[in-house]
């Protein structure tokens, strides 16, 4: 299952440095355009059925990786497993 989320935050993994330079060239099929990025922090705006922890509104972290680059965090929205989430603590 699968959640939409509205990034407020991506960070830059060191594993984005090392994807964005080709060093992983032979290990990751690539779809271009390619939108970087791994981590991000952000607001739930759709949930998937099987995703019952996740409701619209509530803040999430989380790390979006797939076999093939294309959809990455560096974006407005990005949409991850519900494995790949958390919900955030609030501060």
């Amino acid at each position: 299952m699968r959640v939409l989320v509205r990034v407020r935050t991506a960070g830059v993994n060191p594993a984005d440095i090392v994807l964005r330079d080709g060093v992983m060239d032979h290990a990751y099929d690539a779809l271009f355009p390619v939108i970087p990025g791994l981590d991000m922090a952000g607001i739930v705006e759709k949930a998937g059925l099987g995703a019952p922890e996740f409701s619209p509104g509530g803040e999430v972290i989380g790390y979006r990786r797939g076999q093939v680059l294309r959809y990455g965090t560096y974006a407005e929205r990005a949409s991850a497993d519900v494995h790949m989430l958390v919900r955030s603590q609030a501060t």
